[in-house]
């Protein structure tokens, strides 16, 4: 029997998903669905977590592996990031975000953060962003 490593439910109408909490899921696509919520609690092997086209809050410091975090279009007033330092891409597009503090998170190679509401965004410990 295989170890389930990706979970894969976009596109969908799910208002609730219950992950699974174990080491070897390394992805999570959850895209275009009806979340508000979703707890990451034990998966600090996730290294791609797919959000976007929600309407959600997360807390992702259980997500230790974390590289690429995609959760543009929801309605994220806030995130903390700084428990991530192994993010490379970080897709926040569409959000609401008035305030964004990337310094712990020197490796951030790709970083969309357009239609928010920054008025201010310091990318000095970003020395590989493409732009």
């Amino acid at each position: 029997m295989s170890a389930l490593s990706k979970v894969d439910v976009a596109d969908n109408h799910i208002a609730s998903l219950t992950l699974p909490k174990h080491s070897t899921l390394y992805e999570v696509d959850a895209s275009n669905n009806e979340l508000t919520a979703i707890d990451v609690t034990g998966l600090g092997g996730v290294e791609e977590l797919s959000l976007y086209g929600n309407k959600l809050t997360i807390d992702l410091s259980p997500c230790t592996a974390l590289e690429t975090f995609s959760a543009a279009e929801n309605r994220i007033a806030s995130i903390d990031v700084s428990t991530v330092p192994t993010l490379t891409g970080l897709y926040l597009q569409d959000n609401e975000l008035s305030e964004l503090n990337i310094s712990a998170n020197p490796n951030i190679r790709w970083l969309n953060v357009n239609n928010n509401n920054l008025s201010a965004l310091d990318v000095t410990a970003q020395r590989s962003l493409s732009i």
